[in-house]
């Protein structure tokens, strides 16, 4: 693959994350706001939304890697550090929307995890507050 073509590829790659990231955190609010509901019909629709845009932006990132590696097959170095590379190499105009792009995308990434967590703790409460209504520890009254 020729080098412009793996870079064409490669930005094309990152603006569609900044998309998929804007669709997995709006997913990620409604998955919050069907927790406090309970509403787990919709839990499951969300969480099959979820699963298929983390999925879709597995295999970009694989691509990236892999474009990454094509256009510095030499550099022994992390994935991020590598990319940061590839991106100090394009012509000035090309490289600040690039790089800026590229910062977005790693705050996307962190605003996400951060989302993933609240709902992942906001589940773990009501999983224990159902465990404890469940199967109550102790006796529910006080013994005569």
């Amino acid at each position: 693959m020729m080098g412009k073509q793996a870079l064409q590829l490669l930005l094309a790659g990152i603006h569609a994350d900044l998309q998929a990231y804007d669709a997995l955190t709006s997913l990620l609010e409604r998955q919050f706001a069907s927790v406090l509901q309970h509403a787990t019909v919709q839990l499951a629709d969300i969480g099959d939304e979820i699963t298929a845009t983390c999925a879709a932006l597995e295999a970009r990132r694989s691509e990236r890697v892999s474009l990454v590696d094509a256009l510095l097959p030499r550099i022994d170095a992390p994935a991020a550090e590598r990319m940061e590379q590839v991106l100090r190499q394009l012509p000035q105009p090309y490289r600040e929307a690039a790089e800026k792009a590229w910062t977005m995308l790693g705050e996307r990434i962190r605003h996400c995890k951060a989302l993933n967590e609240r709902n992942c703790g906001q589940l773990l409460v009501q999983h224990e507050l159902m465990m404890q209504v469940l199967a109550p520890q102790g006796e529910t009254y006080a013994p005569r």
